[in-house]
């Protein structure tokens, strides 16, 4: 992709994201897949935005799938203790069972500086190699995170069950005080 279309495309990322602030978990839409929890999201006007999934590993680390109403997936990392700056540049590389299938600028927004997004769109490919896969890496600068896939099949296929629910269902209405994404149990993680 020519420099100039990653940059754009990491602004345009940003300010959508940007916008969603104001995420609610849906009422009563929480659900688990093996050490996957996940839960669908709605705006401030109560309509459906979008489903996110996580798994929290022993490393400390949580990794994220976040699938839109549109179906653009991202994959998010955070750990507890980062303080991450919206500002700086986050070049990831993602790579399955050792192999490299994307590497694009991450994003951090400035409301929650624990978490690093990277946007995988709707690759069909990519979302096979997820499904199929054994061990995700991520890489970032001199960081890598490992990660077994293990049950990645099936909550991803929850994940699109949950974005094609919320598709169909009608807006709700807000709750007074807005939580974040559920907190996902310990995962063990082999290196």
């Amino acid at each position: 992709m020519p420099r100039p279309f990653r940059y754009l495309s990491a602004l345009l990322f940003s300010l959508f994201l940007s916008g969603l602030a104001g995420w609610s978990p849906a009422a009563a839409a929480q659900w688990s897949v093996g050490d996957w929890t996940g839960n669908s999201y709605v705006n401030r006007e109560g309509g459906f935005s979008h489903c996110i999934m996580s798994a929290k590993y022993n490393s400390g680390i949580t990794l994220y799938f976040l699938l839109f109403r549109n179906h653009d997936l991202f994959i998010g990392v955070s750990a507890p203790d980062w303080s991450l700056s919206p500002h700086s540049p986050y070049t990831m590389t993602l790579a399955i069972d050792g192999k490299v299938i994307h590497s694009a600028p991450g994003t951090v927004l400035r409301y929650d500086t624990k978490r690093l997004w990277l946007a995988l769109g709707k690759d069909a490919e990519k979302r096979k190699r997820l499904r199929r896969g054994l061990k995700l890496r991520l890489l970032q600068g001199k960081r890598d995170y490992g990660f077994q896939l293990t049950g990645t099949d099936r909550s991803l296929k929850r994940l699109e069950q949950c974005v094609r629910q919320g598709n169909e269902s009608k807006p709700q209405e807000q709750p007074a005080n807005p939580s974040a994404p559920p907190e996902p149990a310990p995962k063990p993680q082999s290196g």
